[in-house]
């Protein structure tokens, strides 16, 4: 058995759950059921992974748009030069869905009636503002924070169609430090520390996902398929610290393409991303998957926003 793309990490980035710093259970602490973190300014850097992004000229961007994580200066937009990116889909029901990020306030979109959609998504960044680093992503999609309340099933189904949408982030672990604290402190990103394992064999890459708990996940994709994928992708939501931010974002992608199903799914026994998919109703088969082999993106401020009441 021959694997191409192998990525594997080391056992100091196994201490996961902790936050941040794999060399501290105690600097950031976040709570899935919440949506909370804190990440203490005292942060510093031991090692960073990866090739060092060219150095820019930021001097005049504005206040808001400088970022100092880690001892490094981070200006926005951030850019992500070269990355490749494997997602599933899911309809799950919506009254399970809507209890898993009630507490952003935000509402679960629904496809249609009584459905709303998850993603799951791996992504292995390779050149980017944020340095080389391996990401999972958990997404539920969401009403705009400052649509009308209480739609009826029409509105539902007629805003899911026109497009009309938010995802909004629950989850994403990351393995590397940098780029850890600079999701939590810019746009409000649940990220923390997990190991991350893409491989690849015979046009399936899969992701296994090693937390405190042991083994939560294994998400294996095609590489391929004959349809398709959006090139413009709706804004993201984060809820972090009592605070919903709304972040804008460009996504360029080739290569790959999407299929019907095309994605399995392992849960572990125990921990707290297996549990919170398990109460869903997963796994069970996909209803879509894509894979995106060159992804270009670019990711703009986090915006404080308010859902309409």
């Amino acid at each position: 058995m021959s694997l191409r793309d192998d990525t594997r990490h080391t056992a100091r980035q196994r201490q996961v759950r902790a936050g941040c710093r794999a060399t501290s259970d105690a600097d950031l602490v976040i709570d899935l059921t919440t949506g909370t973190a804190h990440v203490p300014t005292s942060l510093r850097p031991d090692q960073t992974t990866g090739s060092t992004p060219p150095a820019a000229d930021d001097s005049q961007a504005p206040a808001a748009d400088r970022f100092e994580i880690l001892g490094r200066t981070v200006t926005l937009p951030v850019h992500i030069r070269e990355a490749q990116q494997w997602s599933a889909t899911w309809l799950v029901p919506a009254a399970a869905a809507q209890r898993l990020i009630d507490y952003s306030g935000l509402t679960v979109a629904q496809p249609v009636p009584g459905r709303a959609m998850i993603a799951l998504a791996f992504v292995r960044y390779l050149d980017g503002d944020l340095d080389r680093y391996s990401e999972l992503a958990v997404t539920v999609m969401v009403r705009p924070h400052d649509a009308a309340p209480n739609p009826g099933r029409l509105t539902l189904t007629a805003e899911f169609a026109r497009g009309h949408l938010g995802t909004f982030v629950h989850d994403l672990p990351v393995d590397q430090e940098f780029t850890c604290a600079a999701g939590n402190t810019i746009w409000g990103y649940p990220k923390w520390i997990a190991d991350i394992e893409i491989s690849s064999q015979h046009g399936r890459t899969a992701c296994v996902l090693t937390s405190s708990h042991g083994t939560e996940l294994t998400l294996t994709i095609a590489d391929s398929g004959p349809l398709p994928q959006p090139q413009k992708m709706p804004p993201t939501y984060s809820f972090r610290d009592g605070i919903l931010r709304r972040t804008e974002w460009e996504v360029k992608g080739s290569g790959g393409g999407a299929r019907l199903g095309g994605a399995s799914l392992v849960l572990g026994r125990q921990g707290p991303l297996a549990t919170a998919l398990r109460g869903l109703g997963l796994p069970k088969r996909a209803l879509m998957a894509s894979a995106t082999s060159h992804l270009q993106s670019t990711f703009g401020p986090a915006d404080v926003v308010t859902v309409r009441r």
